[in-house]
């Protein structure tokens, strides 16, 4: 009996685990304005599916879960902010190239069609 009132008491005094889900919301937020979701978003899908995993938890009150769920998530927006330059720099690399490709293309059409 006292085993099973102590684990009461320990259940009922876990408390939601505000602080990593404001830190969470915050990186995220972040992440978005920073272009994750389109200058990484596998990065970005990766930490929205940890977020999602926390929300969860919460609902159903596994605090210590969604603790760690919310701290993964945090990281997880966090990296996947800081690859968005990387990211961006490779497309825009890519989108400078492109005119010249296109260009080189419809004069190897050309060739083709000449002969």
């Amino acid at each position: 009996m006292i085993v099973l009132a102590l684990a009461f008491v320990f259940v009922g005094c876990a408390k939601p685990p505000d602080a990593e889900k404001s830190a969470a919301k915050t990186a995220m937020d972040a992440a978005v304005t920073a272009g994750a979701d389109k200058y990484a978003a596998g990065d970005f899908e990766a930490a929205k599916g940890r977020w999602d995993s926390a929300e969860s938890q919460m609902a159903n009150k596994d605090y210590k879960e969604a603790k760690q769920s919310y701290l993964d998530a945090k990281s997880a927006f966090e990296m996947a902010a800081g690859n968005v330059q990387k990211n961006k720099d490779a497309t825009d690399a890519v989108n400078a190239a492109l005119p010249s490709l296109e260009n080189d293309w419809k004069n190897l059409e050309s060739h083709c069609q000449e002969g």
